[in-house]
């Protein structure tokens, strides 16, 4: 069995362990299996007509919050024509979409985030410009989009532009780049295409000296700035538009994946992993009261079910202190307090613009 199999079916079993199973079970496996296939057999677009102005790309393993993130993307970026695709790796996205909802799911494989960045530039995309994001950034307004294109259309060598740029450099980094790009940003496909870039990891060589390696889209971004390209950082007030819930989603497969019971998985950095989980655990529950409350047509509103919450709570709250609890407990509510003020003021903006004259 080649290499190659072998780590597919790795991936599988482990997604199954904390995925699959929650949202659907053998189905959800087959329609990623099966997409993953349609993938792959795709022609490469990059000879075809760029027919949309702008795709935009996430990927999504916690298909309740991508569904909800997918509520935001169209009224944030303001141009026209769009098209939104996701990479579905739950398997079960097509059931929480919320009506009127304009996005195309294509089920996959959970490969690595690069891995599946690349399968998407380079079979499906077809637009001049190329919007990367995570799911679990929502736009709650058309400024980061409206800064990244007016950058782009004024300045022929960007080939990227950075909205909510890494906070901390990795050695392989300094010196090398001003500021990471992170994983929210703006491609121009078609210098991407042309430079044969791709957004994998990449490990330096041994004799550089470095003790880490290149993350998602990193190297890309070390090789475009020494050919000549420019990558502009979105300023304070651009990235403050963007919510970001960094990390949630690898917490959730975590706690779906030991049906909550992490402690094994924080104890080797209560401080760091114990206030990423805590953290997790708040913003889900947060978000499902908002599904519930919002979308009451929702399949169901609950990012991880509530009992397996529960017992992943219990854990952190035994191992942090109690003010740290607090703590966490009041920022994550500051940041659901924002996201839910975003919903009211966009509900309002449509039903004044459908009341009659």
């Amino acid at each position: 069995m080649s290499n190659a199999i072998f780590g597919n079916l790795r991936m599988i079993a482990n997604n199954w362990r904390c995925n699959y199973r929650y949202h659907g079970g053998v189905s959800a496996l087959a329609r990623c299996l099966i997409g993953t296939w349609r993938m792959r057999s795709n022609v490469p677009s990059q000879s075809g007509p760029a027919i949309p102005k702008v795709d935009c790309i996430t990927f999504s393993v916690v298909p309740q919050m991508t569904a909800l993130w997918a509520t935001f993307i169209d009224q944030a970026i303001d141009s026209r024509p769009l098209r939104t695709m996701i990479g579905d790796c739950s398997g079960a996205l097509h059931r929480h979409l919320h009506p009127g909802t304009a996005a195309k799911v294509i089920p996959l494989l959970n490969y690595h985030h690069g891995e599946k960045l690349d399968l998407f530039l380079y079979k499906l995309c077809q637009a001049e410009y190329v919007v990367v994001t995570d799911d679990d950034i929502f736009w709650i307004s058309p400024a980061p989009w409206q800064w990244a294109i007016a950058q782009m259309e004024s300045d022929s060598d960007i080939a990227v532009v950075s909205l909510l740029p890494k906070k901390q450099h990795s050695s392989v980094l300094k010196g090398k780049v001003p500021q990471p790009m992170g994983s929210c940003f703006v491609v121009r496909r078609q210098m991407w295409l042309a430079e044969t870039l791709s957004f994998k990891i990449a490990v330096s060589a041994p004799s550089e000296g470095y003790d880490w390696f290149y993350d998602t889209g990193e190297f890309a971004q070390v090789e475009l700035l020494r050919r000549g390209y420019k990558i502009p950082i979105a300023p304070q007030a651009v990235q403050e538009q963007l919510l970001d819930f960094e990390g949630i989603s690898s917490w959730t497969l975590k706690i779906q994946k030991y049906s909550g019971a992490i402690r094994d998985n924080v104890l080797p950095d209560i401080t760091v992993r114990g206030r990423k989980a805590l953290t997790t655990i708040c913003l889900a529950r947060g978000l499902a009261d908002m599904i519930a409350t919002y979308y009451s047509e929702a399949h169901s509103p609950h990012l991880v079910d509530p009992t397996i919450l529960q017992r992943a709570e219990c854990v952190c709250k035994d191992l942090l202190p109690e003010s740290e609890v607090w703590e966490i407990q009041n920022s994550a509510e500051m940041q659901l307090a924002r996201l839910r003020a975003s919903i009211v003021s966009h509900r309002e903006t449509a039903e004044s613009m459908n009341r009659p004259m």
